[in-house]
């Protein structure tokens, strides 16, 4: 375990989610940061978000490549705009993500765009969301177009119920680490999974639980400090993040089963395992505080101590101490049902 520099105060109460932030990961400056006050944008192609209220938008009603109709916008995130769209031919809808302006500018950042669309493309997993095609827009802004999926998303269902029965934390849990396993068998990083990055697609019948916004992954061909991280764009969610990733060390799929085990104690709990009154205090707490016992958190959890174990493994603060691979974490959450 690592060592916590002593006379920091760390606030156990609930707290809400901070939107993602870009940060110089090193402890002084962890210590003077601020919570920023930006709200938090959607970035997922659900039907259930419906279309919502922003400026004027010249991209509405238009056609891409003489294939897409641009009906609404569903969200926003840092990379980018999404829009529900309708295939003319197929009549099909789908969600199209479209480059920010700002950032299309820049003629690396827009290459990656393009670049991480493709690599993300090659991700073949039921939950992991699918991306079919990619291209530009006229003036060389650049688009890649999503299944558009009907549920609430994870966050929502959090909302709503507060914490999981075992067996419905296992479904959701053991089917995000299959999708992980299958990014990171192509050496594709997420980097920020969180429940609003995960969607629940008939939640009452079969569930299936789908990845959502690879926009900030680390992919095969990036460094831990990709291009769209020196630009400044969100780098990740404070309260998912590994301390290895605050710390600006490499990162890889062990960094994902980190913020795994964050949603699955939430799933578990109802409460995420760290809290505090800044982000400064909640970073200091991701790198230097275990966890509490789910149980000693809520003790209506249905948290048997076979769960515990994995929560615990996950949060392992050395990487090297976690699971090795997101399926390893799958088949013990399987095995407990």
């Amino acid at each position: 375990r690592r060592r916590r520099p002593s006379g920091q105060r760390i606030v156990h109460s609930p707290a809400p989610q901070r939107p993602p932030v870009t940060l110089t990961p090193r402890p002084e400056s962890i210590l003077r940061s601020k919570p920023p006050q930006t709200r938090p944008f959607q970035s997922d192609p659900r039907a259930s978000s419906g279309p919502i209220e922003m400026d004027d938008d010249s991209l509405i009603g238009s056609e891409l490549d003489d294939r897409y109709v641009i009906e609404a916008i569903l969200g926003e995130g840092g990379m980018g705009r999404v829009y529900r769209a309708r295939h003319k031919m197929l009549g099909k809808q789908f969600a199209i993500k479209v480059l920010h302006p700002e950032l299309a500018a820049s003629k690396s950042l827009a290459r990656r765009f393009i670049e991480e669309a493709r690599s993300a493309s090659s991700i073949k997993s039921p939950h992991v969301i699918d991306i079919s095609d990619f291209g530009a827009l006229e003036d060389g802004t650049g688009y890649f177009v999503m299944e558009y999926l009907d549920g609430p998303s994870l966050q929502d269902v959090l909302d709503a119920d507060r914490h999981l029965p075992l067996a419905k934390l296992v479904t959701v849990g053991s089917q995000v680490a299959r999708g992980l396993y299958k990014a990171h068998e192509l050496e594709i990083v997420h980097r920020d999974l969180k429940p609003t990055n995960v969607m629940i697609v008939h939640p009452d019948e079969a569930m299936r639980c789908v990845i959502l916004d690879f926009g900030i992954a680390k992919h095969p061909t990036s460094d831990s400090r990709s291009a769209v991280t020196r630009a400044g764009v969100r780098v990740g969610t404070p309260e998912y993040m590994a301390p290895e990733q605050i710390d600006d060390r490499p990162v890889d799929g062990r960094t994902d089963i980190y913020a795994l085990g964050i949603m699955l104690y939430e799933l578990s709990a109802g409460r995420r395992p760290f809290d505090a009154e800044s982000n400064a205090e909640l970073l200091m707490s991701q790198m230097y505080e275990p966890a509490r016992p789910v149980k000693e958190v809520n003790p209506r959890a249905d948290c048997p101590p076979e769960l515990q174990a994995i929560l615990d493994r996950c949060l392992e603060k050395n990487p090297d101490d976690r699971y090795a691979s997101a399926l390893e974490v799958a088949k013990a959450l399987e095995a407990l049902v």
